[in-house]
């Protein structure tokens, strides 16, 4: 299932060859975790393997990845109904800028 997961993401999807190899050890991290195969795994499996993760960008990764894989199974016929869990929200940080003071000060 991973090869032909792969293989969607590559061709169909044209994602990037370090993305496609992230998605791919997210899931196999997954597998590992729940000590299970992917087409084996239930809710309390993925929730118990996302509660392991701290930061939210590296949880939103993750994320994506399982969130992509549900999709393709959709879309395989491998689940009858469609999955997705929702992202968690991020904080956007505002820019640094040097102030004017400081640029005057250095000339």
């Amino acid at each position: 299932m991973l090869v032909a997961f792969e293989e969607y993401l590559s061709v169909t999807k044209a994602l990037d060859a370090l993305t496609v190899s992230s998605y791919l050890g997210d899931l196999k991290q997954l597998e590992v975790h729940a000590q299970k195969t992917l087409t084996k795994l239930d809710t309390t499996d993925v929730l118990t393997f996302l509660t392991t993760f701290k930061n939210k960008r590296t949880l939103n990764r993750k994320l994506s990845s399982i969130n992509v894989f549900f999709h393709f199974c959709h879309l395989q016929n491998f689940t009858h109904e469609k999955i997705k869990i929702p992202m968690a929200k991020v904080p956007k940080n505002l820019p640094k800028y040097v102030s004017n003071y400081l640029m005057v000060s250095i000339s």
